[in-house]
């Protein structure tokens, strides 16, 4: 069976447009939109807009999320901006707009379809329990 898998475990953020043509170009592979073709690993890093990509990949592609639920809340503010004090010169970064994709809740991250939990040992070991899963996974 033909499966692709996306890696958005240390996607903490930055400019979720930049995944927009991998989003459309999977888009038009129709045969991996089709459940149980198409996996997103997700974690406590993902985060921000790598939390919005993570929900794009299971709202318009029909992507299993695998792993750890994401390390922030889905709705919050973002598209951050910097400005440096005058007489400090110090830099100060200030979110400039709400975001609310989840609009009848708010809860505390993303949680996996699958999930499945990294252990201290298994990262000592170089093992990838979450990689692994969503190789071995069927429907």
């Amino acid at each position: 069976m033909e499966r692709v898998i996306v890696d958005l475990r240390f996607n903490a953020g930055g400019d979720s447009r930049v995944v927009k043509p991998l989003i459309e170009g999977l888009k038009s592979r129709r045969s991996l939109c089709a459940q149980g073709h198409l996996y997103a690993l997700i974690g406590p890093v993902t985060y921000s807009s790598g939390m919005m990509v993570a929900m794009d990949f299971k709202d318009e592609l029909h992507a299993i999320l695998v792993g750890e639920p994401t390390g922030g809340k889905p709705n919050g503010f973002g598209e951050v901006k910097r400005a440096t004090l005058p007489n400090s010169n110090l830099a100060v970064y200030y979110p400039t707009k709400y975001f609310r994709p989840i609009s009848d809740a708010d809860p505390d991250s993303i949680v996996p379809d699958l999930p499945v939990s990294l252990t201290l040992e298994d990262f000592i070991a170089g093992r990838d329990p979450i990689m692994e899963k969503a190789i071995t996974h069927s429907l």
